[in-house]
């Protein structure tokens, strides 16, 4: 009785998958063709006497793929950037020092500024300058500061003019 019901459950089963699949193959057929055919367009290399739009990303000596100006042109070297923490914005005047841990060769210091304790190592800006050592008793920050040319140049028209007047009046 089982090998009859065994075999009356086997057929069935092996029937259904002999049968012809042709709308699976159909479609997988269109799903190749759809693969297999180009997306993207192709740029026309242009015209002589006019800029080329597209640039290859692969041509690096090409001097039309640079499309920034560059950062000496944008800014001069005495022009303020941005802060770009929260320690930047701090007043080196209203920031004391807390001390330093030291592990190895890694050393940081800690600061006290508007009720908040914060971590510095070398090299990290804070306010006007940049963290130049960490001592056990203190911290010495170098700050940019701007020749006294620079300030005086960066002085109203009109005060200028008035010192140069000053200067002609007097023998």
């Amino acid at each position: 009785m089982k090998p009859i019901l065994l075999a009356a459950l086997t057929i069935p089963i092996l029937c259904g998958c002999s049968q012809n699949h042709e709308d699976l193959q159909a479609w997988t057929e269109q799903v190749r063709r759809q693969a297999a055919a180009p997306t993207v367009s192709q740029a026309q290399p242009a015209a002589a006497g006019e800029a080329a739009d597209h640039v290859s990303a692969t041509d690096i000596f090409n001097p039309q793929r640079i499309t920034h100006t560059p950062l000496a042109a944008e800014h001069s070297a005495t022009a303020e950037r941005p802060p770009q923490s929260i320690l930047e914005t701090l007043d080196l005047g209203s920031v004391r020092y807390v001390g330093r841990l030291k592990n190895g060769k890694r050393i940081k210091g800690y600061l006290q500024a508007d009720g908040y304790v914060y971590t510095v190592t070398v090299g990290q800006r804070i306010g006007s300058g940049t963290v130049r050592r960490i001592d056990p008793e203190r911290m010495l920050v170098g700050e940019t500061v701007l020749p006294l040319t620079q300030a005086v140049s960066s002085a109203p028209e009109n005060a200028v003019a008035a010192a140069n007047h000053t200067q002609e009046d007097t023998p």
